[in-house]
């Protein structure tokens, strides 16, 4: 099991000089606090390059060497930094020590590539050679499952793409679980009993061509087991190089991320080149509608004017309107007045009229019917007082004024805000430098190109993996046809064969059934660890996926779908837990500012916890996150050693030894 002993730091980030934190040789916990800014993440990429020659921002950025040089030693000129790692592994003691200096010849280094790496390993008081170095290294911590010794809460947070089938970044992180578990190791021999039935078939096939009732069987054998072993190999070589690009992927990513705010800059330059070319594009429309509606602009002129017409035939209307009415009316009352002096009788009341009553009526009569005879306008002129009317009430409806105004407002409006788009742009462009934008942009198609690589591998590899199948089937069908016909040399190359057959076989169910026990032990033990950690009650257990995904169960049966960060973390901390109690592979975990997402509850049950991961622990904490007095009352005996992060200045941050005071 690897245990660190001591990290010596030498102008490395804030720290300056020469410092070094010592590790308890008790099991326990060790506690460095420190604010923010301090240095705490400085300490966890201090041991990851030592060991890995790799720095990483939050989660999974690299960042390069030369940001990490002591500030106020390269204002003093020094251009440098060294760290080293003594630790030690099965009885072993090793000293590992990387630097990163200036190239000979550089006084003043201006770029990455002015700087060199220079690396040694000492195992038990003898220099390693360099291939020594990185296969011992290599068999110490793989550099694959780092994550689940070196980690902060950013990279916990990574563990949720366990649960999704199709992640990248699942599938990498399923791939170092089960590197760490020990899988691997049954998966390489199986392909060397692969390998050996290879050979005992192609021994077959040569003792079915010396038979002349086989030698046909036998060559069609050798040609499709020839087809097979190509396919594997290129379907070997297919995967490869998909590795490879997805490597490559990721190293555009990091260096894409350490460019971030000139990606920004261009991006927003894109943006804005594109929202200029809408707003172009909506100005030359809005021209054009304006000068289509300008084509009957004339109307709006003579509004004053048709507007009075208007009302003038309006009120003419109405006069003659009124005037038929008394018209009208008139010619009722002359009628019914005439039918009653005819008669006798009043009009009204038919009653016989009385002295002087048929007089008055007589005179009633002959005013009615002075009315109807005076001369009335010819119904012509109503009808075309109307059609008038009609006309005008057209040419107003037909006024675009409003719509001509609303355009013009429109246009305005655009080209304002082309000018603020404008000046936006210009301070984008001015606040690029050339080659960084030029980098950003090589950097985007690199990673346009690689992506489409890896679709067309991804392809490539289904292809083959088909033609594969096929090709397997009929070296099954020419050999059960083959193992039909007897002959002593090919009896005994047959059992030699089916031998391996079974070994093959007997390896898959072992690789099969030894996943499946994993699953099994990680899934009981993360469970027993989450119920530790979690506040919630009525939690009931986890349950894991093919992926090692974990998902909460409820007392009732139920999946808890959606789940907080704060849950995300615990989950992802009980994962770490199971999978130290079942890997072969241990070592010391150190986290870096763990609680962010936790409430207090779970802090301290985490907090708690932590003796039982392994038996070396180092938490890289700040006061408000876990409370020192506190961490003490909960640990104990099992609390070993406390560092504190001293400001000496921004770029200057010293290690004491001791624990915060309250």
């Amino acid at each position: 099991m690897l245990k660190i002993n001591r990290l010596e730091l030498e102008d490395f980030g804030p720290f300056k000089g020469n410092q070094t934190l010592e590790f308890p040789k008790e099991d326990g916990v060790t506690i460095v606090f420190g604010e923010n800014m301090r240095g705490k993440t400085t300490l966890l990429n201090a041991i990851r390059y030592a060991l890995f020659g790799r720095i990483l921002d939050r989660g999974t950025r690299e960042i390069s060497p030369e940001q990490f040089i002591n500030w106020e030693t390269k204002e003093e000129g020094k251009f440098s930094f060294k760290i080293a790692l003594y630790f030690e592994e099965n009885g072993t003691d090793y000293e590992l020590v990387r630097e990163h200096t200036p190239k000979d010849g550089i006084e003043v280094p201006q770029a990455d590539d002015d700087y060199t790496e220079n690396v040694y390993l000492v195992k038990d008081g003898t220099v390693t050679g360099p291939e020594a170095r990185e296969k011992e290294l290599a068999e110490i911590l793989p550099q694959q499952v780092s994550r689940f010794f070196l980690f902060d809460g950013e990279l916990l947070q990574q563990y949720e793409e366990l649960l999704i089938d199709e992640s990248e970044m699942g599938q990498q992180i399923r791939e170092a679980i089960e590197r760490i578990l020990g899988v691997p190791v049954l998966k390489n021999g199986r392909a060397d009993i692969q390998a050996l039935l290879n050979d005992a078939q192609t021994k077959e096939q040569e003792a079915a061509q010396r038979d002349d009732e086989t030698e046909q069987l036998g060559t069609q054998l050798e040609t499709t087991h020839g087809k097979r072993n190509q396919l594997e190999s290129d379907l070997s070589e297919l995967k490869d190089e998909l590795d490879g690009l997805k490597e490559e992927k990721l190293a555009i990513q990091n260096k894409l991320q350490q460019l971030e705010g000139a990606r920004s800059l261009v991006n927003r330059r894109e943006n804005l080149e594109e929202e200029l070319e809408e707003i172009d594009q909506g100005l030359e429309d809005k021209q054009a509608q304006l000068q289509e509606a300008m084509a009957d602009s004339w109307r709006s002129v003579l509004q004053s004017t048709v507007q009075d017409r208007l009302e003038t035939l309006k009120e003419q209307r109405q006069e003659l309107e009124k005037k038929q009415t008394r018209i009208s009316v008139a010619e009722q009352l002359a009628e019914r007045i005439s039918d009653g002096l005819e008669r006798g009788d009043c009009p009204i009341c038919d009653q016989p009229l009385e002295d002087g009553a048929e007089q008055h009526l007589q005179s009633e009569l002959e005013q009615f019917q002075g009315l109807t005879d005076q001369d009335f306008d010819p119904e012509e002129r109503y009808d075309q007082i109307l059609r008038s009317i009609e006309a005008l009430e057209r040419v107003i409806e037909s006024d675009n004024t409003d719509r001509v105004k609303a355009i013009i407002s429109e246009i305005d409006e655009l080209k304002a805000r082309r000018a603020t788009v404008s000046d936006d742009l210009s301070e984008v462009k001015e606040g690029l430098e050339s080659s960084k934008e030029e980098r950003v942009r090589d950097l985007n198609k690199q990673y346009e190109d690689t992506v489409g690589e890896i679709r067309i591998k991804k392809d490539a590899i289904e292809e083959t993996e088909n033609e594969l199948e096929k090709a397997k089937n009929t070296v099954q069908d020419l050999q059960d046809r083959l193992d039909q016909i007897s002959g002593s040399g090919l009896e005994r190359e047959r059992a030699r064969r089916e031998l391996y057959e079974k070994l093959e076989e007997l390896f898959d169910q072992g690789v099969a059934e030894y996943r499946d026990r994993l699953r099994q032990r990680v899934e009981s033990d993360a469970s027993e660890i989450f119920l530790r950690l979690t506040t919630e009650p009525e939690y009931e257990r986890l349950k894991i996926n093919d992926n090692y995904g974990l998902t909460i169960i409820h007392e009732d049966g139920d999946e808890i779908e959606v789940r907080s960060a704060g849950a995300e973390h615990v989950v992802a901390l009980a994962l770490m837990g199971a999978l130290q109690n079942n890997a072969p592979l241990q070592g010391p975990i150190i986290m870096d500012s763990p609680f962010g997402r936790l409430d207090r509850g779970h802090m301290e049950n985490v907090v708690e916890a932590l003796p039982t991961f392994t038996d070396q622990v180092m938490l890289l904490v700040y006061r408000d996150e876990i409370d020192p007095q506190r961490a003490r009352d909960i640990l104990k005996g099992q609390l070993r050693k406390e560092y504190t992060l001293e400001r000496v200045s921004a770029r200057h941050t010293d290690l004491q030894k001791g624990g915060v005071e309250e």
